[in-house]
């Protein structure tokens, strides 16, 4: 063996790229991850939504992995006092006082009349004051919708919803980036809003394996901080490493980014 291939060996410049060793993890070992592309559904994608309104919501829960990713709001109620359904909207995506003012207040109070047959067409017609307004019979409509922050109303024994466009844009304006440029690309940058912030990368990645974990740092401060990554597409040991390292800090308040950026950095 050379000299040249012995030093390559020795700080494993011929490691997959993938391949990389943790010093600290949730659980496991570390080991090597293959990237696998991640299957998305088509957006011609034709499977319709059920008549059940619990398998709709299951199903939108799943899509958007409600266990680990709190911004999906879902809000059942009884339309016009009489039938269940569900209003599901994304936070920071969705306006909720037009949610509550023309979907919920709207939906709770209206009236149904005893000949109607096809009840998501009658109470878009005739319960929900609002003026962008439609029904859709595909899951994947309903869920790209959610998606882009608009509000899909699923109600009990329909095999449709409606979609009503509820999206909520900054209140301040969002500003150019002054630390990285760009000369092509969009020009917004971040604001001190998380969930604004949280809007932005959702209008600019528009994919259903975008997952967004809310967590706090600071024993006192509570800082809110947000963990945004793409299920089947981010390394599920990094990703970990990343959890472990902002679960470890140990600090009475979090003021800024480069403080979690000192305190996760163990190079030192």
């Amino acid at each position: 063996m050379g000299i040249f291939s012995a030093v390559k060996k020795l700080l494993e410049f011929d490691s997959a790229y993938d391949t990389f060793e943790l010093l600290e993890k949730e659980h496991g070992e570390p080991s090597e991850h293959v990237r696998e592309k991640p299957v998305c559904p088509s957006p011609n994608d034709t499977s319709a939504l059920s008549a059940s309104l619990s398998e709709n919501i299951n199903t939108m829960r799943d899509i958007y992995h409600t266990d680990i990713c709190k911004d999906l709001v879902i809000r059942e109620f009884l339309l016009c006092k009489k039938v269940k359904a569900a209003a599901l909207f994304l936070n920071g995506l969705s306006d909720s006082r037009m949610i509550n003012d023309f979907i919920l207040r709207d939906g709770i109070y209206g009236i149904i009349s005893e000949s109607a047959n096809d009840l998501c067409s009658y109470a878009a017609q005739n319960v929900f004051t609002i003026n962008d307004i439609k029904i859709s019979e595909k899951l994947s409509e309903a869920k790209e919708s959610v998606r882009d922050g608009l509000c899909v109303v699923f109600i009990e024994g329909c095999n449709n919803c409606i979609i009503a466009d509820t999206r909520l844009y900054p209140e301040r304006s969002v500003d150019t980036s002054e630390n990285e440029k760009s000369v092509f690309g969009p020009k917004d940058a971040f604001t001190e809003n998380i969930r604004t912030n949280i809007s932005l990368i959702r209008r600019h990645v528009h994919t259903d394996d975008l997952v967004c974990e809310l967590r706090s740092c600071g024993e006192e401060s509570r800082t809110s901080v947000s963990i945004l990554y793409r299920d089947g597409v981010v390394s599920p040991a990094l990703l970990g490493e990343v959890k472990k390292r902002i679960a470890s800090i140990d600090a009475e308040a979090i003021l800024s980014t480069g403080m979690i950026t000192q305190l996760t950095d163990n190079s030192s």
